[in-house]
């Protein structure tokens, strides 16, 4: 009878417990493609002050709410970050949500190993391990690897934010660097980069944790510290593996093997399910 009484408060907390999550499912659905009243007024904003400028806004509604969440709600900062977007992404990769899927896979064809994903963090958040030390720019041959490379680093920048939830929460990349050398670092790709995760493409960073770092890391901090914005700078985080447990508060099973994870995810397969959703939030967010 106590057993059977404890199974009913069991299945009662169970059943709590299950309509509670997808209570919490549906909000998230809604507010992952919903926008609130004010990020509606600063993308209403940016919309007509890009008309008003004669600036080519981005291709959906879904996109020009990226830029105005990103730009919290400062027009001019925003007008500027599409400006840019127009110069150097629009320019010189262009892409269909078609050639962005096709683009992936050339980081992990030139260096095995190189990318990997993890889960979503307690809060949701995308999260991409990349392994440094496969990765050798100075092997990069030729235009076409260098715009198969940049082409590819622009769509995980776009993967990591498929929704507007993404938008708002920021994403999580974690970098292993133990056994990093100066093989390693390119100074030329990183200022590259940083032109367009810093000023042309719309995504938030939570944590940009530097995992098992040496002397040269640090080194090379210091140097990219010349033109990384301080806002950027001060979310790289210098730990040791097990810091990512014990204090930062990752999951084991959030993370790959290379870090002492259990995730068995592919870098591929996130990216594939990454820009699908990002496929459904271009389709299902209406800026009122």
């Amino acid at each position: 009878m106590i057993k059977a009484a404890l199974g009913e408060v069991e299945d009662a907390s169970f059943r709590s417990t299950a309509i509670e999550a997808e209570a919490v499912a549906a909000r998230t659905a809604a507010s992952a493609h919903t926008l609130t009243a004010e990020e509606a007024q600063w993308a209403r904003a940016l919309k007509d002050a890009l008309a008003s400028e004669g600036v080519v806004p981005p291709d959906s509604d879904f996109e020009v709410a990226t830029f105005a969440i990103i730009g919290k709600g400062d027009l001019a900062k925003s007008v500027e970050r599409v400006k840019k977007y127009n110069e150097v992404v629009r320019a010189q990769y262009p892409h269909t949500p078609e050639e962005g899927l096709r683009a992936v896979g050339f980081l992990n064809r030139k260096w095995p190993g190189a990318m990997l994903a993890g889960a979503a963090d307690a809060a949701g958040r995308p999260m991409i391990v990349c392994d440094v030390n496969p990765y050798v720019p100075a092997q990069l041959e030729g235009e076409a690897e260098w715009r198969a490379f940049f082409l590819e680093f622009v769509v995980l920048l776009e993967a990591c934010t498929s929704d507007l939830d993404d938008c708002r929460n920021g994403c999580i990349f974690i970098t292993q660097c133990e056994g990093m050398g100066w093989k390693n670092f390119s100074l030329e790709v990183e200022k590259r980069a940083a032109v367009l995760y810093q000023d042309a493409i719309p995504c938030r960073y939570h944590s940009l944790p530097m995992v098992n770092a040496g002397k040269i890391l640090r080194v090379c901090i210091r140097i990219c510290k010349a033109f990384l914005k301080q806002k950027l700078a001060d979310r790289l985080i210098v730990c040791k593996q097990e810091r990512l447990f014990d204090e930062h508060g990752f999951d084991r099973a959030s993370l790959p093997p290379l870090l002492g994870g259990t995730f068995s995810g592919t870098y591929e397969d996130w990216m594939a399910g990454q820009l699908k959703r990002r496929a459904e939030s271009v389709a299902k967010v209406r800026i009122p």
